[in-house]
């Protein structure tokens, strides 16, 4: 396997791969307000300093929780709370 497809899969071992993005050369910006099922959340472009691709969290304005990644590469991950 190629070192760069490598590094790609390796932030993915990770349980809680967010706690991991410092320490792995990640860079997090806020990029303003988006509408995820008619509720704002806040649009935040995770960008690999090293790789080169970017992934993109959606967390709800109101409570702070992830509920969607969108990833070009692997497709669109959704996240939600069972009542």
């Amino acid at each position: 396997m190629r070192a760069r497809q490598l590094e790609k899969l390796q932030i993915n071992c990770y349980l809680f791969p967010e706690g991991m993005y410092a320490e792995k050369g990640y860079t997090a910006t806020l990029d303003g307000l988006k509408a995820l099922d008619g509720t704002p959340a806040y649009k935040v472009i995770i960008g690999p300093l090293r790789v080169g691709s970017k992934l993109i969290k959606l967390l709800r304005q109101n409570t702070g929780l992830k509920n969607k990644n969108e990833n070009a590469a692997s497709g669109d991950t959704f996240y939600s709370i069972i009542k």
